[in-house]
């Protein structure tokens, strides 16, 4: 009796200590970011989402970079120029399986899934870009440095412009009380009439500027 019950605790401690050793060779999932998050309720059109809160997640995300999206700007409307669409969609979802706050891909999307016959895609990237431009343009107007639209990229620019159905004719850069500027100068194809749009480019501008 004394062997069996000896054996029985030699063969538990051998099953203990494989579980044991197995649970730790096991690596852990990564922890879900801020980004994850929202972006998991986004997915799910989630009107409660804060598209701020959003594209600053992102901007904390280790994903981010300013710039990636924008050599795709150009072949996005030249596709979209040529209607065609099936190009555009595989410029936007490239676009967007790296970053899913680039409005100019939801915008792209939006319209070749409308002209294809895809209302309820298209319905979902309009609920994209919609959010994410409002957030862009919250309560300023951007007439000047103190009232400037918050861009976390410059493709973000070219986004707001051209949902405002304007064209873009120049850029400079404006130093301004320790912040950075981007000063757009815009014109109205409909009227001919020229202005100017400030964004606030700090956080490209900085991480451009990072080690």
């Amino acid at each position: 009796m004394m062997r069996v019950i000896s054996a029985f605790l030699v063969l538990l401690s051998i099953v203990l200590t494989v579980s044991a050793q197995t649970t730790q060779d096991t690596p852990k999932p990564p922890e879900k970011t801020k980004y994850d998050v929202l972006l998991e309720r986004v997915k799910q059109k989630d009107p409660a989402v804060n598209f701020t809160e959003l594209r600053h997640a992102f901007y904390e995300s280790p994903n981010y970079d300013p710039y990636s999206a924008m050599t795709t700007y150009r072949p996005l409307n030249a596709a979209l120029g040529q209607k065609n669409y099936e190009e555009v969609l595989k410029i936007a979802e490239s676009v967007l399986a790296k970053n899913f706050v680039e409005v100019n891909a939801h915008m792209a999307a939006q319209i070749a899934y409308q002209e294809t016959g895809n209302t309820e895609r298209a319905q979902f990237h309009k609920f994209m870009a919609d959010g994410l431009l409002n957030s862009i343009k919250s309560s300023v107007e951007g007439k000047s440095p103190k009232t400037a639209f918050e861009v976390i990229s410059i493709n973000e620019e070219y986004g707001l412009i051209r949902s405002l159905k304007l064209r873009p004719i120049g850029q400079s850069l404006v130093m301004d009380n320790g912040h950075s500027y981007d000063a757009m100068k815009v014109i109205d194809p409909q009227t001919n009439q020229e202005s100017t749009l400030y964004f606030l480019i700090d956080k490209p501008f900085n991480w451009q500027k990072k080690p």
